[in-house]
């Protein structure tokens, strides 16, 4: 059993200072003396509920997007909207999406409650909507545009002074870590992963940390 004392936050944390041991960071990571550990890559994509798409209808376009409620995230990268990528596209073809939003918060996981209260249209991880999904209380909007996905890293001071919980907890995060492509939109797999061990880099999180776990004192 993994034990773990998880704080949540859209700032990126001081892990020395503030006693973490690691951070889990979703975006792109610059050059210090911090080390990131490569964990995989997240999908997104926008989803509604069934009642609000009733009453306001579909969009078929991403520009009908601003005529819609939506439900942005406000920390990280996500503060800059949204940019949708048609199939087989480049960034070139990309949409961006600035709202006006209905609502901002900077925690997806209160973007999906916001989303299954029929609050809007709303940029979720597949992961986190992967649930709601299937049980038909979510359904995808604009399947055929994606949002850029995003690496996930696991940061922490340094490999000199890594401790065997840490470690165990980074190799267990890498081997659940959900595949690109998942039928079931991102539910995390129990088997390990077949990985390169030389995927770490130097970096410092300039991106949004979902979690991070506390160190023991």
């Amino acid at each position: 059993m993994v034990a773990a004392e998880v704080e949540y936050t859209s700032r990126v944390l001081d892990l020395v200072h503030e006693g973490f041991d690691l951070s889990i960071r979703v975006g792109a990571v610059q050059a210090s003396r911090l080390v990131a550990r490569h964990l995989g890559q997240i999908e997104y994509g926008l989803f509604a509920c069934p009642r609000y798409l009733e009453r306001q209808g579909r969009p078929d376009q991403p520009e009908q997007l601003n005529a819609h409620s939506l439900v942005m995230l406000s920390g990280g990268t996500h503060r800059k909207g949204w940019q949708l990528l048609p199939q087989g596209g480049s960034e070139r073809d990309a949409v961006k999406i600035d709202g006006p939003a209905r609502l901002r918060v900077n925690n997806c996981f209160v973007v999906r409650d916001a989303l299954l209260r029929g609050l809007g249209i709303g940029q979720l991880p597949r992961l986190v909507a992967a649930e709601a999904l299937s049980a038909g209380q979510l359904v995808q909007v604009l399947p055929e545009w994606k949002p850029p996905s995003a690496p996930v890293h696991a940061v922490y001071p340094s490999n000199r002074y890594l401790s065997p919980k840490v470690r165990a907890f980074i190799d267990l995060a890498i081997a659940r870590f959900p595949l690109e492509g998942d039928a079931s939109l991102g539910a995390a797999r129990v088997g390990a992963r077949k990985r390169s061990r030389g995927d770490s880099i130097a970096g410092k999180g300039t991106a949004t940390p979902l979690a991070a776990k506390r160190r023991q004192r």
